[in-house]
């Protein structure tokens, strides 16, 4: 009888933890952050290289998912996308490189709009809309688009105006590259510049563009609610702004400085192309004069919006940690990624706390697309 008494007691028990554990509430993101040590977990790996032969991937500048869970990923290198199912199967491949309807030339950017994707194509400057199976609808194409120089990103608000981040080539002068952030209307016709600077993204010697490294480049990411958050990476200094109604809010931060070692000087050096051929040996002397390296390395790299609106801030291009601010730009932690892979700055979140995370410096039959689901270390 004793026994007995036991074993409802510990079944009770068992009972007790399992309810209590099936109605405990998944911590929030902005929980997660401040336990300063996260992990990704993944989830779904889509590995480029099991595609069929002729359908292999050389690059990956956008990735977007229907309502019907399917993964399209846009392949700038082939001028083509890559359609695979939820479980990360190969479907079909849509387009290819040309000029004529549901043809791509340069394929730079995609991105999805309600039912619609909507890709920007550098060679054809135009837009082409294909419907949320994938299937050609339109080319959207007029005078301001082809002005656009090297559009780079972009974002739909609320009132249907269209928010895009574009780049301009002056060639000339100390800063001879130009950055925009511009409004459009839902045509696509220009309405305001909200922000614009000149930099020195690359110089020019004889038919040879020579970048520069650690350049002070403009990030930012559209967080929902019609709120953005940009900054410049020469400095701790990010903006949260309404472009709707132009209220604006600046965080300053303190940032770990972080300088340039003689190996990532040389490295930079070595994966340079000069006048067509790859730097081997020694290093000529035109480069060493004309490529400048900051004094350290930025202090930030990428700013990106998780899907609950906090904001993460990537220091680094290929960061073991990152800083969270919450929606109103409060700092939450320096939070670190433990990880046997550091992941590349190119991630694009989903919704219940997975994010899609890639890498497009990796060789053809090494890329691969990874859904991950964040989690505590602690």
């Amino acid at each position: 009888m004793k026994k007995l008494a036991i074993l409802i007691i510990l079944v009770f028990l068992i009972t007790s933890l399992s309810l209590m554990a099936g109605d405990a509430k998944p911590q929030s993101l902005n929980e997660i952050y401040k336990t300063g040590k996260v992990r990704f977990v993944e989830q779904l790996r889509i590995p480029g290289a099991s595609f069929p032969e002729d359908h292999l991937m050389k690059s990956i500048s956008g990735i977007v998912e229907n309502e019907d869970k399917d993964i399209f990923l846009l392949d700038s290198g082939n001028h083509r996308i890559v359609k695979v199912d939820a479980k990360g199967k190969y479907l079909k491949t849509i387009g290819q490189k040309g000029q004529g309807p549901g043809d791509f030339h340069i394929p730079l950017y995609m991105t999805m709009n309600g039912d619609l994707i909507y890709i920007y194509e550098l060679g054809n400057r135009r837009f082409s809309v294909l419907d949320n199976k994938g299937k050609f609808l339109k080319t959207i194409k007029n005078k301001d688009i082809q002005s656009l120089g090297l559009m780079r990103k972009m974002t739909w608000l609320s009132n249907g105006d269209i928010l895009m981040d574009t780049m301009k080539n002056h060639r000339t002068g100390d800063n001879p590259q130009e950055i925009f952030l511009n409004l459009y209307s839902k045509d696509f016709a220009f309405k305001k510049t909200i922000y614009s600077r000149r930099f020195r993204y690359f110089t020019y010697f004889k038919k040879v563009m020579l970048l520069q490294p650690y350049i002070d480049k403009l990030s930012w990411s559209w967080g929902g609610d019609d709120i953005i958050a940009y900054g410049f990476s020469d400095k701790s200094q990010i903006h949260i702004l309404n472009p709707i109604t132009g209220e604006q809010k600046t965080i300053n931060h303190e940032f770990m400085r972080i300088g340039i070692s003689d190996q990532e000087k040389d490295a930079f050096f070595r994966r340079l192309n000069w006048e067509g051929i790859r730097v081997k040996g020694e290093i000529p002397e035109l480069l060493l004069k004309n490529v400048h390296f900051p004094g350290y390395k930025p202090p930030f790299d990428n700013i990106a919006f998780d899907f609950e609106g906090n904001i993460i801030v990537f220091p680094l291009e290929k960061s073991p940690f990152f800083y969270a601010f919450d929606k109103n730009g409060k700092f939450i932690a320096k939070v670190d990624i433990i990880s046997g892979e550091i992941f590349s700055h190119i991630f694009v979140s989903t919704a219940n706390n997975n994010f899609w995370i890639y890498d497009q410096n990796k060789g053809m039959d090494e890329i691969s697309v990874i859904k991950a689901k964040l989690i505590s270390c602690k």
